[in-house]
Parts: C-alpha cells; sequence; structure tokens
C-alpha cells in the first residue's frame, strides 16, 4: 500500500466516515459544530489546514465535497485580497 493510500485510510478512519469541517464559513452546519455528513471510503476529498501541504494526519482534515468546494473558494478569495 502506498503512502499516500495508507494516510488516506487513516485519515478516513480517524473522521469515523463522517466530514470533519467545522469551519464557521459553511453554511449548512451549525458554526463551530462539526458537519458530520456521511463521507465515502474511496471519494472524500482531503484538505491540509497549512499551505506546505504535508500528508500527515495532524495537518490534514477528511471533508465531505460541499465543504472542500467551499474552503477552496475561501482559500481563492483570501489569495486575492493578500496580493
Amino acid at each position: 500500500m502506498s503512502f499516500f493510500a495508507l494516510h488516506k485510510e487513516k485519515l478516513y478512519h480517524r473522521a469515523g466516515g463522517h466530514c470533519e469541517c467545522s469551519l464557521n464559513i459553511c453554511r449548512h452546519h451549525p458554526p463551530g459544530l462539526r458537519c458530520n455528513r456521511y463521507i465515502s471510503a474511496s471519494r472524500f476529498r482531503i484538505y491540509h489546514r497549512s499551505t506546505e501541504r504535508n500528508y500527515n494526519l495532524i495537518n490534514s482534515i477528511a471533508l465531505c465535497a460541499e465543504c472542500y468546494e467551499i474552503q477552496l473558494s475561501c482559500e481563492k478569495r483570501l489569495r486575492v485580497i493578500g496580493d
């Protein structure tokens, strides 16, 4: 099993099969509370908290597709504002 596949498997098990997003920018779950949507073991998204994209469990969270897209759009807006 590759390093990335092992990392993804550990992350999925830590998440308990549910989205780990708890950020206030997502409007489909209460602010500060975990999204908790079901995520498929083969189709969930991995989001890296730091820009270094380190593949470790501390830097990674398992997200549903909707939370992942919101995270990416927020990142893009922050980059434009910061330029």
